[in-house]
């Protein structure tokens, strides 16, 4: 019974894949006239923006961590998406990783040595959800890992 509905997808992944990752991506092969190349903005240490017409590219990038998520990187996150939510000329946000990894979950080396009250009085993480906040619909592009931390980050997309 399932078998037909398997011999379609086998087709057509077989002759050319269905889904493109955006790390492929190369400015210079894209026939799209407003594509633009990815930068590191000097205030940006976690993220890569780019935009490509309307959509708005934003890759996590601690490539040595696995894209580990850190509150520094949070902040940045959420910056960086309350400027491109507040931009009339960005109508979608794409948010990724790397291709082994799209987040390895919560920076444990940043937590190791706190204690539970000071996480509770200091609302430590608290602000990791201001992403749900974001009016522009975020799609997560998620390849390879996405524990803990980044499966939350990727559902709330």
């Amino acid at each position: 019974m399932f078998a037909a509905l398997r011999q379609p997808l086998a087709r057509a992944s077989a002759a050319k894949p269905l889904v493109r990752s955006f790390s492929a991506y190369s400015p210079l092969q894209s026939k799209c006239p407003h594509a633009v190349a990815p930068t590191k903005s000097p205030k940006l240490e976690y993220l890569l923006t780019e935009t490509r017409g309307r959509v708005a590219l934003v890759t996590l990038h601690r490539p040595k961590a696995l894209n580990a998520l850190c509150n520094d990187l949070f902040v940045e996150l959420n910056q960086v998406l309350k400027d491109i939510d507040n931009n009339k000329e960005i109508g979608a946000i794409v948010l990724t990783g790397s291709e082994r990894a799209f987040a390895a979950g919560a920076d444990i080396k940043e937590m190791k040595d706190r204690q539970f009250i000071e996480n509770y009085v200091e609302d430590f993480l608290g602000h990791w959800t201001q992403i749900t906040k974001i009016r522009k619909p975020i799609i997560a592009a998620v390849n390879g890992f996405a524990l803990g931390g980044g499966c939350e980050l990727a559902m709330m997309c």
